[in-house]
């Protein structure tokens, strides 16, 4: 089965580090810290995450911030939870 490149989908996130200065994306969705995979490609410092066998785009990680993509295997991937409760999980960060 393969994935599915979805352009069209804008995912709101905000991408930065946490206090321990590795990879962090904190989503508006809660949706989106579901994905099993957030695939970085150095050339161009785009972010996209599998999620539902589809690929989407995140954004672009700030260049100040590309060290620490290029360097950790796995990333945190937070959202506000409807309760109020901020909710985070680990995905696999994969460099393309």
């Amino acid at each position: 089965m393969g994935q599915i490149l979805v352009n069209d989908q804008v995912v709101n996130a905000e991408i930065l580090l946490d206090s321990d200065n590795c990879p962090l994306i904190q989503f508006n969705d809660p949706a989106y810290i579901r994905a099993e995979t957030v695939l970085f490609n150095a050339e161009d410092r785009s972010v996209h995450a599998v999620l539902y066998e589809g690929q989407f785009l995140i954004g672009h990680v700030p260049e100040e911030l590309n060290g620490s993509f290029e360097k950790h295997k796995t990333i945190t991937l937070s959202a506000d939870h409807f309760t109020g409760k901020k909710i985070s999980l680990k995905a696999n960060l994969i460099q393309q």
